[in-house]
């Protein structure tokens, strides 16, 4: 089972359409949080909400809509907001840790050996989102490329959890699975570590989050 885990176009029945074409099994729909919320868990959909602003705000926010999604994504780029994101087990998925390609890359990954182990720890995934790379040019692709790159090289590591997306934000911008393993192969990543990148891994952790027994990452109420 495939899961394209980040996807940001409206039209959730034209998503869950294209998806199955194309070969996925289902995929993530992430909105604004405060935005009208998206169908959960319904016809291959999983419902998505990004947070983002200072790290007090994440915090606050993340505790707040933890029970009404499946998977909580921070949008990252300040170093504060991304320590913030991985270590807090409330969140699923930290995106654009290296900043956005149209508003503007850091100078750095975004990211360091301590914060990828926090990821590990709290089991927060760090989002490789091929749009990004499509959607930018000359100097600025170079750049994404090297920050991503690098911080592939700290995810394997330290063996964190990460996804590979289309991030999608139109109909023209969904990729088949087989785009997504070439990419990860790119960024360095094994077979193995592709499969599980690309599968329903957070669905299923977030299964348990959701649970009125799940206190943190290997941490349940029996």
């Amino acid at each position: 089972m495939y899961y394209d885990n980040h996807v940001r176009f409206e039209g959730f029945e034209e998503a869950i359409k294209i998806a199955k074409t194309l070969g996925w099994s289902g995929v993530v729909l992430i909105h604004k949080w405060d935005s009208v919320l998206k169908p959960r868990n319904g016809k291959g959909i999983i419902s998505g909400a990004e947070i983002s602003g200072n790290p007090d705000y994440v915090r606050r926010t993340a505790q707040k809509i933890r029970s009404k999604f499946d998977v909580i994504c921070v949008r990252g780029g300040d170093l504060l907001v991304n320590r913030e994101a991985v270590e807090n087990p409330l969140v699923d998925m930290l995106i654009q840790p290296w900043g956005d390609p149209i508003a503007g890359l850091r100078n750095d990954p975004g990211l360091n050996y301590v914060m990828i182990k926090l990821a590990k720890k709290n089991n927060v995934f760090i989002d490789f989102s091929l749009n990004d790379l499509i959607k930018s040019h000359k100097r600025t692709r170079v750049k994404l490329f090297s920050h991503m790159t690098k911080a592939a090289k700290l995810v394997r590591k330290y063996h964190a959890p990460f996804t590979l997306s289309s991030g999608a934000l139109s109909r023209w911008d969904m990729r088949a699975p087989s785009d997504l393993k070439s990419f990860g192969k790119v960024l360095g990543f094994e077979d193995a570590e592709i499969k599980k990148a690309m599968s329903d891994v957070i669905v299923k952790e977030n299964k348990k989050r959701i649970s009125s027994r799940w206190i943190q990452p290997g941490i349940e109420l029996v």
